[in-house]
């Protein structure tokens, strides 16, 4: 209501689907979707930010590496549901808890899931940038946009 963007950390359930129905603008996480969520979603255009690198990291670093490793499956069945049903993909790492620089790792994960190359990597790129409504500067090469890298600057077209 106060025009800010909203960011919701859930897994599934009820409580997802109220944040959903409240306007959130992205769901973080979302292991357990159902398609009552999935489609309460596309209709609403909320966002959904797979966090796959965080769980993995829980998995193989953390003190639940057994709990972790038993969402595998809950992971990749709602990530597909989610795209199945039109809902709007975009890569997160929630990678506070073990440091940053996990962005490769989350897009590996996501391809690893079944998603086709090109949908992943839009994941991390064009959707991340309008999820953060940063799609005019950022996401996507074209004139005048942000470039990142070793490049820098803005791209011009030429490089």
């Amino acid at each position: 209501m106060a025009g800010v963007p909203v960011a919701c950390h859930a897994h599934g359930g009820p409580g997802l689907l109220r944040a959903v129905r409240a306007d959130v603008d992205t769901i973080e996480h979302g292991v357990w979707l159902d398609q009552s969520c999935v489609g309460e979603m596309a209709r609403r255009g909320t966002r959904y930010v797979r966090t796959l690198a965080v769980y993995h990291w829980h998995a193989t670093r953390g003190s639940a590496q057994k709990q972790a490793r038993s969402l595998d499956d809950a992971h990749r069945r709602s990530l597909v549901l989610a795209l199945d049903a039109g809902v709007r993909v975009a890569l997160g790492t929630d990678s506070g808890s073990y440091g940053h620089g996990g962005t490769a790792l989350a897009l590996e994960l996501i391809a690893a899931a079944g998603v086709a190359p090109a949908v992943t990597l839009a994941t991390g790129t064009r959707a991340a940038a309008e999820c953060l409504g940063l799609a005019r500067e950022r996401g996507t090469l074209g004139p005048g946009k942000a470039v990142a890298g070793p490049l820098g600057g803005v791209w011009d077209g030429r490089r």
